[in-house]
């Protein structure tokens, strides 16, 4: 595409920045503060990222079109076909009273925006179920995209209703080194909106982890219609890991009485949708992160000039400094929407074809990787400790076998196990020491550091802790996560 750099299947895109050599000199594992926590990058998603593990999940107006044809009679004009976005603009009409209409068809409109509302919770929810249990691929770049997200610290910006994205925290096992616990959807989204009270863990935690800004609602989020104070949104979730499955409808509403799903139409700036605190909250860090960021990726996302409340945010918070990002089978219409918004040609790359989704992916798990190997070469080898790839505290591999093929790092480990105890008391082979991995590391400068199983299955590694086993035998852990959980490793 002229005025633009493609990315070709099998280029590697460089994110690494150079890190400073004495800024983590006061971290207990002696490591630099690393690379990977220097770079801010901004991920927005639009539909076409939630289509990209499959194409049951319905585009904006596939998903008009679905919902509509739920609604009963109605004497509201319904539009003949949706196209190039038109639903939304035709929802934004329904939710504010228009000049143009009396009040008792104002009074049919936002009657239809509820059926419509509640329509289009139905249908996702349908779909979204259908996908996670039916397509294990696919989910499986979900799965290694929230991996890299995690490792990144990054900023994750959906415009999307689905729940696909917190199912895969909750199924992965993203573990904060520093306060040693598994992060979940929570605390992704850091507590916004809240449970209610009866929904709620007992003190409910903050896990480090990347941040989720759902700007335009979600399936699980409920409110009273028309409340401008927040005070009645709330989200409701599944106990444990948050599977596609609905919660039995009447205790949702005993929790949760009068409500609606919160569902944002993009266009209704002069809403109780937009004018509540928890929306302009959530905006607000959007536009924060957008401004400070070094990376913005576009993903799946059209930037169709008729949402205008985000084409304003880009256009004044996106800086000449900042690298786009535009991740779409046809990227041109998008490319040719930021430079209007004054991004220079020269500062957007492009991914490309129908899985560019699981391309971009593909990069970015090599890049975390790469960052992962960096941090590892300015680490000061912990004294005793063993290698193991890990999955928080309970399921882990002993790494006996440290190679290099082709420039990247290979660790050979065992299969994954409910303990870490040693393969040599076993009988096995003697685990790796984390003085070896380091040398090893640093004497090789690898590209890459992946785990191999002993079925020749390997995986990606994306970051690392320090575990000291509490089990009485005072043995010390390098512990490397993988990108994958352990319910999704190949077979």
């Amino acid at each position: 595409m002229p005025g633009y750099r493609e990315l070709a299947d099998g280029q590697a895109i460089s994110f690494r920045s150079v890190m400073p050599g004495n800024l983590g000199a006061g971290r207990p594992d002696g490591a630099a503060v690393p690379s990977r926590l220097m770079t801010k990058r901004v991920f927005i998603l639009g539909a076409g990222f939630s289509v990209a593990f499959s194409s049951r999940m319905p585009i904006t107006d596939e998903l008009g079109e679905l919902a509509v044809a739920r609604l009963p009679t109605t004497t509201v004009r319904v539009p003949m076909t949706f196209v190039g976005g038109t639903f939304e603009e035709w929802l934004s009409r329904l939710a504010e009273d228009q000049p143009d209409l009396d009040e008792a068809e104002n009074f049919q409109q936002r009657a239809v925006f509820a059926q419509l509302s509640r329509a289009i919770g139905d249908v996702v929810e349908e779909r979204q179920r259908e996908v996670w249990w039916s397509t294990p691929p696919a989910i499986g770049i979900l799965l290694r995209f929230v991996a890299v997200m995690h490792a990144w610290r990054s900023t994750v910006v959906s415009f999307n209703y689905d729940t696909l994205v917190e199912q895969a925290v909750d199924e992965h096992c993203l573990w904060d080194w520093e306060a040693n616990r598994r992060a979940e959807h929570s605390d992704a989204l850091d507590h916004m909106p809240m449970r209610p009270a009866a929904n709620m863990r007992w003190a409910e935690s903050h896990e480090e982890t990347f941040r989720l800004l759902k700007l335009h609602g979600s399936l699980n989020w409920w409110w009273v219609p028309g409340d401008s104070t927040g005070g009645t949104i709330n989200r409701w979730v599944t106990t444990g890991i948050e599977r596609p499955e609905p919660k039995g409808l009447a205790e949702r509403e005993r929790e949760l009485p009068g409500r609606s799903r919160f569902i944002v139409p993009p266009n209704a700036l002069k809403s109780a949708f937009y004018a509540n605190p928890l929306t302009r909250e959530l905006w607000r860090r959007a536009a924060q992160a957008v401004e400070s960021a070094d990376e913005v990726y576009l993903v799946g996302y059209s930037l169709p000039r008729t949402d205008m409340v985000t084409v304003g945010m880009l256009r004044e918070r996106l800086t000449p400094e900042t690298r786009l990002v535009v991740v779409n089978p046809r990227p041109e219409d998008v490319c040719r929407q930021l430079e209007h918004l004054g991004v220079q040609a020269a500062s957007i790359e492009t991914i490309t074809g129908g899985d560019c989704v699981g391309l971009l992916v593909d990069r970015l798990e090599r890049a975390v990787s790469a960052d992962l190997a960096e941090e590892l070469a300015a680490t000061k080898p912990v004294d005793g400790a063993y290698v193991a790839v890990s999955w928080g505290t309970d399921v882990t591999a002993a790494v006996t076998d440290i190679t290099t093929e082709n420039g990247i790092l290979v660790l050979g480990c065992t299969l994954p196990g409910p303990s870490f105890d040693t393969p040599a008391n076993s009988g096995g082979p003697q685990p790796k020491a984390d003085l070896e991995l380091i040398a090893a590391v640093r004497a090789t400068k690898p590209s890459m550091v992946v785990a191999r199983f002993p079925n020749g299955r390997q995986v990606v590694l994306a970051q690392t802790g320090i575990l000291h086993e509490a089990s009485g035998r005072s043995l010390t852990w390098r512990a490397l996560n993988p990108s994958v959980p352990r319910s999704h490793l190949p077979d």
